[in-house]
């Protein structure tokens, strides 16, 4: 459900310091099982950060792809995102 440590899951802290709130362990095992496709939502976009879309780290085939639809608090106004179609 939730991004790897450091790719698309950018957020602010409660001091309103940029962070990245992504999980380091899942970040390993990633790594370590090198699937083609890694998506995942819940860390949406919000201002002045655009986590949403597709990401690749150059020494492994992954790509990491942020679904997640909607902006950060502001579901009210909609999905902002129409999705990909991934080729593999």
């Amino acid at each position: 459900h939730g991004p790897c440590h450091s790719l698309l899951d950018s957020s602010f802290d409660r001091m309103g310091k940029l962070e990245f709130c992504g999980d380091k362990s899942l970040l390993r095992k990633v790594l370590q099982i090198n699937p083609k496709i890694h998506t995942f939502g819940h860390i949406h976009s919000m201002d002045g950060i655009n986590n949403y879309g597709m990401r690749t780290i150059s020494e492994i085939n992954t790509i990491f792809y942020n679904s997640s639809m909607v902006h950060d608090n502001k579901f009210e106004a909609g999905i902002i995102n129409k999705g990909h179609i991934i080729n593999i």
